[in-house]
């Protein structure tokens, strides 16, 4: 039996008795005041049995617009030529690719999936609907990789492997979807200096494309994963990433997004970068949240953010009803100042990045321990690495933090050293994942340690007193665990 497609008015009941029909429910989601071209799609079997599918968008040209709405029959055998869809995310696909394949065929075959025939897709990629509407929150990388892959019945979610090269050091960044150590975060510590942030921004200009000074750091891809997407999140005033998000560079089809504390302000014919005013971050928060009242954005936000509600400071923002609430734009402004530095960094960062996370994301974060307390930060660092395995994507993060280590394997950790002109690349010697906070400050962050603080402070006495009883002494029985393992080790009477 043939299926029908059906078009619902919004509001509009859906009849029982429904057959052998796919069910479109017009939605009310606006793309830029031109189209409103969104629906809700139901598969209704010979049966009677209802199947929802998820939101699609259909693409018609201009002047087959009414109202901003694609003009089609209410019940019609297949869209018109000239017509065609895009599921929104890859639920959609999933759950088509769950039924029979003759009935695969007929909804992919009667909807114009662009998917599903990539002859469609080449054919219309330049039309102001896929552009603007269709292709306005999913990659032609999600077309063309995951969408497709869940069609032919391969793996959703692809593997990563590439390296950073330049002059002195060599890193290698895997990341395997099947192991149960999450894989999909890599990190790289140093001292100060040793060009942790430098590396990421380097990182982000090739892959972008927007090479800057340096021609000899290069990023080799060794699979067939290129990446479709590159955010940039920081919130250190000396962050090194460029400010200006750019929707997507033309020489090489990825998307840039900046997440941060710095601005571009246009200066007469000068450009300046300038730190962001309170205001200026509440702005970012409220178009993120604007941008995210959208299927599947708006659930994917809702489930994201009630992680958070652990959190009681988190967890009340939450409650306020922000995600339908939101047009009291001025209640949800004074709820959002009201918030400490840390507070407002978590919650903005979180929006924003499900707000242009897609399918092959490389997120880079350089120092996520700026202004958040540990519970925070480590809250913080899950959720990413879960949005990242939800949406096939690897976040490599620049950080001084052992909170962050212990989220991460060892393979997946960057030791950066550096010995005068040179820099150097290592793993560390112990397991980092799940270790306990001291061990990983001994282990991992040793030279640093050694070079400040109290295992400093410890050095001159040892190297001035020698005897451990004399030294002790000192501190008048004001020494730790780890101090005193310390001064144990250096003396030259400590095991006695």
């Amino acid at each position: 039996m043939e299926l029908t497609i059906k078009i619902i008015q919004k509001h509009k009941q859906i009849s029982c008795g429904c057959f052998d029909s796919i069910m479109l429910v017009e939605d009310s989601w606006d793309d830029w005041g031109v189209f409103n071209n969104k629906y809700y799609a139901i598969y209704y079997s010979a049966t009677g049995a209802r199947h929802d599918l998820g939101y699609i968008k259909i693409g018609c040209p201009i002047d087959k617009l009414d109202e901003r709405r694609p003009i089609l029959a209410e019940e019609m055998s297949s869209l018109p030529q000239g017509y065609y869809s895009l599921g929104q995310d890859s639920g959609y696909y999933e759950r088509i690719a769950n039924l029979y394949d003759r009935i695969q065929r007929q909804i992919f075959t009667k909807l114009n999936d662009v998917v599903y025939n990539p002859e469609l897709y080449e054919q219309y990629k330049k039309e102001p609907a896929m552009t603007d509407s269709l292709q306005r929150y999913v990659s032609t990388s999600s077309i063309k990789g995951q969408f497709l892959n869940i069609i032919n019945g391969l793996k959703r979610y692809s593997g990563f492997n590439f390296t950073f090269n330049n002059k002195d050091i060599s890193i290698d960044f895997d990341v395997d979807p099947s192991s149960v150590c999450p894989t999909n975060m890599h990190v790289l510590i140093g001292s100060n200096g040793v060009g942790k942030s430098t590396i990421l921004r380097k990182i982000s200009d090739n892959i972008v494309g927007s090479y800057t000074d340096d021609l000899q750091s290069i990023v080799t891809v060794k699979r067939d994963t290129g990446f479709a997407n590159v955010i940039a999140m920081s919130f250190g005033i000396f962050d090194k990433f460029n400010p200006q998000s750019i929707k997507t560079l033309v020489n090489t089809g990825v998307t840039y997004s900046y997440i941060g504390a710095k601005k571009i302000i246009q200066n007469e014919n000068e450009a300046l970068i300038t730190g962001k005013s309170a205001d200026d971050f509440f702005e970012e928060f409220y178009e993120a949240i604007l941008a995210c009242n959208y299927e599947p954005k708006k659930s994917l936000l809702k489930q994201t953010l009630d992680k958070l509600r652990y959190d009681p400071i988190l967890g009340e923002f939450y409650d306020s009803g922000i995600l339908s609430d939101y047009k009291d734009k001025a209640e949800l402004k004074k709820l959002f100042h009201e918030l400490s530095s840390g507070h407002k960094i978590v919650i903005l960062s979180i929006t924003r990045i499900v707000e242009v996370i897609e399918d092959k994301t490389l997120l880079l974060i350089d120092e996520p321990e700026t202004h958040l307390h540990p519970p925070l930060l480590s809250a913080l660092i899950r959720l990413i690495s879960e949005l990242l395995a939800d949406t096939n994507g690897v976040a490599i993060i620049a950080t001084h933090s052992p909170v962050v280590l212990q989220e991460t394997p060892k393979r997946c950790v960057t030791i950066l050293n550096r010995i005068g002109d040179k820099v150097f690349a290592i793993r560390p010697e112990e397991e980092t994942f799940g270790e306990n906070v001291a061990i990983l400050t001994r282990s991992a962050f040793n030279l640093e340690l050694s070079r400040t603080g109290y295992v400093h402070l410890i050095k001159q006495l040892v190297d001035k007193y020698q005897q451990f009883d004399r030294i002790y002494e000192f501190f008048e029985e004001d020494l730790g665990s780890e101090a005193l393992a310390i001064l144990m080790a250096l003396s030259k009477d400590g095991d006695n």
